[in-house]
């Protein structure tokens, strides 16, 4: 209730997600605020409602000792069962502070990947168990349909340079 009451929505229509129609509501935090928070993007398949992809960026980071110079967050998601999804990649970029007497901006990035997951007593009705594996570069949802690949493991990777 309180992210609801201290940010500022805005439905901003149906948009082209990767090839899909998805409807896009932005999300602000109130102008009010004094201290970090942050802004960004829920993305919803226009034909089930599902949640897609959501996207969060820092605002008011260097308001903090020591200053956060930035960090965005974008979250995939994977239709697992009917209408039940769970996050597919979560990938995020942290700008870092430029190194003592200049040189290349440096960021820090970050990629997770669900690889599999399991109910804890039983699979729900139709599925043949209570555990799934997701095989490495597996694009394909677990029920129909596809989204981004599913692959990899979970890897912390400082780079330079500006993002690709």
């Amino acid at each position: 209730r309180r992210f609801l009451a201290a940010h500022c929505f805005k439905y901003s229509g149906v948009v082209d997600d990767n090839g899909r129609p998805a409807h896009r509501i932005d999300f602000l935090p109130d102008s009010t605020l004094r201290s970090p928070d942050v802004e960004g993007s829920i993305f919803l398949d226009s034909a089930t409602y599902l949640i897609r992809r959501a996207q969060f960026r820092l605002t008011g980071g260097r308001l903090v000792k020591p200053a956060i110079l930035g960090m965005e967050v974008t979250t995939t998601y994977k239709e697992i069962l009917p209408n039940v999804a769970l996050f597919d990649e979560i990938r995020s970029v942290q700008p870092l502070a430029a190194p003592p007497g200049g040189g290349r901006p440096r960021e820090f990035r970050e990629v997770q990947r669900l690889m599999s997951y399991r109910f804890l007593l039983t699979g729900p009705p139709g599925t043949a168990s209570g555990h799934k594996w997701i095989p490495a570069g597996d694009t394909t949802t677990l029920y129909g349909g596809t989204t981004g690949a599913a692959s990899g493991p979970r890897r912390s990777v400082p780079k330079t340079g500006p993002p690709p």
